[in-house]
């Protein structure tokens, strides 16, 4: 900023000669000298706050890029379907869909039965079997003995904590209804069962 080549410096002084006169022309140099020195460093001085407030204003661009990321960031909820699928779930169990799983079973060719007080709990819910271990077991021996009054080939459930909980109960094979319904539609047969229908076929 403010560069002089020496050719027009000279020019200059040719000029403050002429019209100045050679007595006058130390004192003006020394004004002139001592005013372009305060422009200069003006100048300078201007430069370096606009600089400045260059890297301000770069460095709180930044600063709200790295804001804007981390609201984005934080408005992610890496659980929300989970949460959505447990209350469609805990829906499911609220509106009671008991029907439509025995229904399918009995369409594949199943002979349901449906053992007394099959509404109660066997004991498996939530954390229930291990804060409440004692009650827990009780009402498992309870829905085990419904459940074997009706002798029957192989129990079906549709929750994993009740294969669970029953299956520690009981001999009879337990299985998940999907289980049943994918081995009816030509999936492969449970292992847990494998006897029982091979023995099911020689008796055709």
């Amino acid at each position: 900023m403010f560069d002089i080549a020496w050719t027009e410096i000279l020019i200059v002084a040719v000029i403050a000669i002429i019209v100045v006169g050679p007595k006058e022309l130390p004192g003006m140099l020394r004004a002139f000298g001592k005013t372009f020195g305060q422009v200069r460093r003006t100048a300078r001085e201007f430069q370096s706050t606009f600089n400045d407030a260059l890297r301000e204003a770069e460095r709180q661009a930044g600063l709200d890029d790295v804001k804007k990321d981390i609201d984005e960031v934080r408005s992610i909820d890496p659980t929300k379907d989970l949460k959505k699928g447990l209350m469609q779930a805990q829906d499911a169990m609220n509106q009671k869909v008991t029907d439509a799983p025995k229904n399918l079973l009995r369409q594949a060719g199943f002979k349901v039965v449906e053992p007394k007080d099959s509404h109660l709990c066997c004991g498996s819910a939530g954390t229930y079997n291990l804060l409440q271990p004692a009650i827990a077991n009780e009402l498992k021996a309870r829905k085990v003995k419904t459940l074997e009054s009706t002798a029957p080939q192989v129990i079906a459930a549709g929750n994993i904590g009740c294969l669970m909980q029953i299956g520690s109960g009981t001999t009879v094979p337990i299985l998940h209804s999907v289980q049943l319904l994918d081995w009816a539609t030509g999936g492969p047969c449970p292992e847990t069962i494998r006897d029982l229908a091979a023995q099911a076929r020689k008796a055709v």
